[in-house]
């Protein structure tokens, strides 16, 4: 019975995924409980926050809202886990889907790091470039 449940959820899990529902949406949806995702969501920004500031980025505000829209696949991520593990379908339990949430968050500020890094090699292009007329 679990087995078809969870078969149930990932169903519309896909479907709703598929059908142009943003992760957040997807889990609301289904979980029905503000609390919990209010909860993955201050988690998204704190580490958002710091992200941005590690980074460094010069445009802290556009920095962090491109960062959450990018968490949202953390949290979708974490709380699908959760939703396995309840079910017995995660070996290693809540302290692997811990890994995969902190995993998430590593990738998003590695890209994110490796987009400034880009911005600013163009941007000395350009003054380079703008010196050499000159």
């Amino acid at each position: 019975m679990a087995r078809l449940a969870l078969l149930v959820f990932l169903g519309f899990s896909a479907l709703a995924i598929t059908n142009g529902m943003d992760h957040i949406e997807t889990i609301q949806a289904i979980n029905k409980d503000p609390y919990r995702l209010e909860h993955l969501l201050k988690v998204a920004a704190r580490h958002c926050q710091d992200i941005t500031n590690e980074i460094g980025a010069s445009d802290k505000k556009a920095f962090w809202d491109e960062c959450m829209k990018a968490a949202k696949v953390c949290v979708a991520t974490e709380e699908l886990c959760d939703d396995l593990d309840q079910h017995g379908f995660i070996q290693g339990g809540r302290n692997s889907c811990e890994d995969k949430r902190l995993d998430c968050y590593k990738n998003i500020k590695e890209q994110f790091a490796e987009i400034k890094a880009k911005k600013e090699e163009e941007e000395k292009k350009k003054e380079e470039e703008e010196k050499a007329k000159q």
